[in-house]
């Protein structure tokens, strides 16, 4: 620092130390300042994570539910087709039935003969 005239040497040294302290103290209150964002961000990312985890838990709930349910569509689905299908052979003996009903009834009324006889 360069001499000012009407100074001591005292009084340039006072100085000296009151501006390093203003820096020091500068420097300590910009220090506190990094480590409550350092905390904050700690804090903050700490959340984050145990959301991330959180959001995670929920995902693998839903994947084994949807899992679960495409199972039961493809056993559904299975069960549906035999379902179809016994209605097809259900059906089928009923028409079997019928006809067989139609021909007794041709026989007991006599119309089996007269459609025989016609046809001759």
């Amino acid at each position: 620092m360069p001499a000012i005239s009407g100074t001591s040497n005292k009084d340039r040294l006072m100085q000296m130390i009151m501006d390093n302290f203003n820096t020091l103290y500068m420097k300590d209150i910009e220090l506190q300042a990094s480590q409550l964002t350092i905390t904050n961000l700690k804090h903050l990312n700490s959340s984050l994570v145990q959301k991330l985890k959180d959001e995670k838990d929920k995902v693998s709930k839903i994947s084994k539910i949807v899992a679960k349910l495409e199972s039961e569509h493809t056993l559904l689905k299975s069960e549906n087709k035999t379902l179809k299908q016994q209605i097809e052979n259900l059906e089928s003996e009923n028409k079997t039935l019928k006809d067989k009903l139609d021909n007794v009834e041709e026989y007991e009324t006599g119309e089996h003969f007269q459609n025989n006889f016609q046809t001759k």
